[in-house]
Parts: C-alpha cells; sequence; structure tokens
C-alpha cells in the first residue's frame, strides 16, 4: 500500500467468490458474503498499514448450503457450481469525493450511475443520468458534477453540468437531463452504443471520474403486441447460457465470454436466459453485439427456511 494513499478511500472490490465467502485483513474479519454470482465491496481503508507488508486472507465454501441461494443440492442439479475466487478482484483508491459503488451504497434504485431514458425517438430523445455523490471527508465539499455524452462516431453531442453541495460523511444523488437530436437507437439488429462520460470536480481539479456505455432504446412487454424495441414488434429467438467451460470451470478470462456472446448472434440469437447473473465481460459483449439479457435469481425450483428467503431477497436487490 503506496504511503501517499493515506489520505485516500480504498475498496476491494470482488466481482465473484463461490460461494460462501470469509474475508480478513491482518487477521480483523472484514465481512462474510453469501452468494457466488454478485459482486462485493469491502472498504479497507481504516484496517490496511502503510508502515509495513499487509496479510489479506479469503477463505471460499461452495459446498451444499441450504440457506444460500440457489440452496439445491448439487448432485441433484445437471450442472455444477464450482469454486473459488473465479472473477476478478480490484483494488480501488478514491478521493474522499466520489461516485459511490452501486451496492455498497445499498439505495433503491440509486448509488453509482443510474441511466434512464424518459423519451425515446430518432428526432429527439431524452438521456437522464443520476449520479451519487459521496463525501467521505470531515467538511462540507463543494463540487461540480458534468456529463459528456459521446455518440458512436466518438462526437460530442450533448453536455450537462451542475454544482452541489455535499455536508461531511454523507452522499447526494444528482440528476441531470440531456437531449440528443437524431439520435442512434440501440437495437438488436443496430447496437449503437454511446459513450457518458462522468466528472466530479473540486475547485477545477478532478476527483472522480467514470466512462459508461449505454444504449439509448425503449423496451415494453404488452400482452396483445408481446415485445416491443424502440416502439416497434421485434421477435426474439434466445438460448441458455452457462457460464462454465471444460478444465476452467467458472474461472473464464473476457475473452472466453465475448466468444460465447459473438458464437451466439453469429447463430441468430438475439436474447439469452441465464441461471444467475454472468459476468460484466459478457453484459458487456451482448451490449455490444445486440443481444437482450433474461438474468435469473438463483433459485431453481428450491426453496429454503427464512434466512435463505432474505437471502434471495437480497440477492434480488443487488
Amino acid at each position: 500500500v503506496k504511503p501517499e494513499w493515506r489520505d485516500r478511500i480504498l475498496y476491494l472490490n470482488f466481482q465473484g467468490a463461490m460461494q460462501v465467502a470469509d474475508l480478513w485483513l491482518n487477521g480483523n474479519h472484514m465481512t462474510t458474503h453469501y452468494g457466488g454470482y454478485l459482486p462485493f465491496t469491502v472498504d479497507i481503508s481504516k484496517t490496511v498499514r502503510f508502515d509495513k507488508d499487509n496479510e489479506l486472507v479469503i477463505r471460499l465454501d461452495n459446498s451444499d448450503n441450504a440457506e444460500v441461494p440457489p440452496g439445491k443440492p448439487q448432485k441433484e442439479l445437471d450442472f455444477v457450481y464450482f469454486g473459488g475466487l473465479y472473477r476478478s478482484v480490484q483494488l480501488q483508491v478514491h478521493h474522499p469525493l466520489h461516485i459511490t459503488n452501486p451496492i455498497l451504497a445499498n439505495k433503491v434504485a440509486g448509488g453509482g450511475i443510474f441511466v434512464t431514458y424518459p423519451a425515446v425517438g430518432i428526432a429527439e430523445s431524452t438521456v437522464q443520468v443520476q449520479t451519487d455523490v459521496i463525501n467521505e471527508s470531515d467538511q462540507l465539499r463543494s463540487c461540480t458534477v458534468e456529463q459528456e455524452l459521446i455518440s458512436p462516431e466518438g462526437e460530442l453531442v450533448s453536455t450537462a453540468k451542475r454544482e452541489i453541495d455535499i455536508p461531511a460523511r454523507e452522499s447526494k444523488a444528482v440528476t441531470q437531463q440531456m437531449q440528443v437530436r437524431n439520435a442512434k437507437l440501440w437495437h438488436p439488429d443496430d447496437p449503437q452504443l454511446y459513450r457518458l462520460h462522468t466528472t466530479i470536480a473540486e475547485d477545477g481539479q478532478v476527483t472522480d471520474d467514470q466512462t459508461t456505455r449505454i444504449g439509448i432504446r425503449s423496451i415494453r412487454f404488452d400482452k396483445e403486441r408481446g415485445l416491443s424495441i424502440n416502439g416497434e414488434p421485434f421477435c426474439s429467438i434466445g438460448a441458455n447460457r452457462h457460464q462454465d467451460h471444460p478444465y476452467v470451470g467458472y474461472a473464464l478470462p473476457p475473452s472466453a465470454h465475448f466468444r460465447d456472446a459473438y458464437k451466439l448472434r453469429e447463430a441468430g440469437f438475439t436474447s439469452y436466459r441465464s441461471h444467475y447473473p454472468q459476468d460484466p465481460a459478457f453484459m458487456d459483449a451482448c451490449d455490444e453485439l445486440g443481444i437482450l439479457a433474461i438474468v435469473s435469481n438463483p433459485g431453481w425450483q428450491f426453496v429454503g427456511d427464512d434466512v435463505f428467503k432474505q437471502r434471495v431477497y437480497q440477492n434480488a436487490r443487488e
């Protein structure tokens, strides 16, 4: 841990760990996370040592557990949960004034960057961005939240800017809207993606920024018309997808996730359904290649006790 990080906020972000994860840092138990298909983040800012090495220990247990979704014994399944630390882990070093982690923030329809589309049309579309900013210092701070929307061709097409004050040890959500004329709409047959660049700045100095790929589109289900995308009926053919491969189990690199999505799309599929939340690399590939995602909450014809049910609810929230 670098000495210049003493005044920073340090997160460890685990993208996926099967299936009950216990984490210790320098002998201090940091968390127990239940469920292997969703990310979790641990704030280690107050536990790391700057004067000597740190010891990080993680214990993973993927044995049958009726209190952890999906809960069904593996001998009754036609596939395997596998085990281990199979998705990536990031050490994130943040300025005290930064965009929140969406799961760590634990806000309904909030945390991080949340994009919606109040109006969708080729002539003009509205992109609405809700940015959740946290001030993890002991004093009031003022900052600017700026949005830049960049077209698939790399042109700046719209901006939004707003100044806010955030009290010490609090977070605040800022909602901004941008109008996009002659919008290139996302569709499985033409998956156009914009880049949204969000910047947090204090006294002209950038304290945090994120780039998010977005597709401007509307999706509607109607009992008479079925599925519509951007107001037009769409018939989608799909397949189920598991994330495991021979020899490596769940531990696929991003390139293998992309290859799976590419093969699905090449075969004519425009949607997929999974048993559980997939790797971010696979979801990104679906955005890029034009595949709709139906992501299930782990369950598989099994309902456990009250502890199991509460953990299913938490899975759904996350």
